[in-house]
C-alpha cells in the first residue's frame, strides 16, 4: 500500500461527540469567534485577515465559488473582482443569515455535491482541516473548475507544534476562561485533517500545486 493509498483509506472521517453541555453553547461560541466578538478573537481575525488577502490576491475570473463561506466574510477582499456571480457552499445558515454580504452571493449550497456549474476559480479560507469526506472534495472542487481555473485553499499547519502552542496560549486559553470547557475537545471535534494529509491529497488529484512560491508537478507527486 502506498503512502496516499493510506491516507485514502482513512476518509471519510467520523467527528468525536462533544459533550451535551460544550454543545448546547455550539453555535452561540462559533458566531461569536468568527465575528470576533471578544478580545482573543478579534486578534485571530486579524491574523486570519491574511489569509482572506492571500486568497483574493490569487483569485482570478468571474465565476466565483467559496467552499465554507461562514459570514461571507471574504466578500470585501474580492471588491477588485469582475464577478459574473458568486456562489458559496455553507451549510451553517446560522452564519451567514445577518450578514451585510449576503445580497451579493447568487447561490447558496449545502454541499458542493449539489453546485453544477464551472468556475474560473473556487476558494476557501481555513475550512479543509474540517471537511470529513475531504477526498471526495477535492475530487469535485477539479471537476468543476473552467480550462485554466484556479483552486486555492488556504489551510493552518494542522498538526504541527507550533500550531498546537499557539492555540492553547491564545483562544484555547480564552475559550476555557470564558465557558469552563475544553478548548482540545473542540479541536478534535472540529479539525479532523492535517496540514499533511490536506497538502498530500492536493498533490493528488491536481496536475499543478503551489505550496508559497514551491511549485509540483504531476512527474514529481506520483
Amino acid at each position: 500500500m502506498t503512502a496516499i493509498d493510506e491516507i485514502l483509506n482513512r476518509f471519510p472521517k467520523h467527528r468525536p461527540a462533544l459533550p451535551p453541555a460544550q454543545q448546547s453553547i455550539y453555535e452561540k461560541e462559533y458566531l461569536s469567534n468568527r465575528e470576533g466578538a471578544n478580545l482573543v478573537s478579534s486578534l485571530a481575525q486579524k491574523l486570519e485577515s491574511w489569509m482572506h488577502k492571500k486568497v483574493g490576491d490569487h483569485v482570478t475570473g468571474g465565476r466565483l465559488l467559496e467552499l465554507g463561506a461562514g459570514t461571507l466574510n471574504q466578500v470585501p477582499y474580492l471588491q477588485h473582482q469582475k464577478m459574473a456571480f458568486y456562489d458559496v457552499v455553507e451549510p451553517g445558515k446560522f452564519l451567514y443569515q445577518e450578514s451585510q454580504y449576503k445580497e451579493r452571493i447568487r447561490h447558496f449550497f449545502d454541499d458542493i455535491e449539489e453546485c453544477t456549474d464551472i468556475y474560473d476559480a473556487i476558494f476557501s479560507i481555513a475550512v479543509l482541516e474540517h471537511v470529513q469526506s475531504l477526498p471526495a472534495v477535492l475530487a469535485k472542487m477539479g471537476l468543476l473548475l473552467s480550462e485554466g481555473g484556479v483552486c486555492v485553499n488556504a489551510i493552518p499547519s494542522e498538526g504541527g507544534f507550533l500550531w498546537g502552542m499557539s492555540w492553547r496560549l491564545s483562544t484555547g486559553l480564552a475559550y476555557k476562561l470564558r465557558t469552563g470547557f475544553s478548548y482540545g475537545t473542540l479541536m478534535r471535534h472540529e479539525h479532523v485533517n492535517t496540514h499533511d494529509e490536506i497538502i498530500a491529497l492536493h498533490k493528488y488529484f491536481f496536475d499543478r500545486v503551489t505550496l508559497g512560491s514551491v511549485e509540483y508537478q504531476d512527474s514529481q507527486i506520483s
